[in-house]
C-alpha cells in the first residue's frame, strides 16, 4: 500500500520545510538583519533580499519536491 497517513504527510512537510531553512540560512540572517528596527519600510526597503529567501524555499516548499520527498519516504518504508 503506498498512501501516507495524515502524521507521516504532515512530518514529510515538516522536516523538508527544515532542510530548507538549513539550506537557506546565510539568506534568512540576510532578511533578518534588513528587518531589524524597521516597521512599514519593510516592504520596500527589504523587498531584494525576500525576493532571494522565497526563491530559495521554493525549491523545497513546491509541490514537485515535496510530492518527491513523499515518494522517497515511501520507498524508503517499503523497503
Amino acid at each position: 500500500m503506498r498512501i501516507l497517513s495524515r502524521r507521516e504527510d504532515e512530518e514529510i512537510v515538516k522536516q523538508h520545510k527544515q532542510l530548507g531553512l538549513q539550506h537557506c540560512h546565510h539568506l534568512v540572517q540576510q532578511f533578518a538583519e534588513c528587518t531589524t528596527n524597521r516597521t512599514i519600510s519593510v516592504l520596500w526597503a527589504c523587498r531584494k533580499p525576500h525576493k532571494e529567501l522565497n526563491s530559495c524555499l521554493a525549491q523545497f516548499n513546491s509541490e514537485e519536491a515535496l510530492d518527491a520527498a513523499k515518494e522517497e519516504y515511501l520507498k524508503k518504508r517499503d523497503f
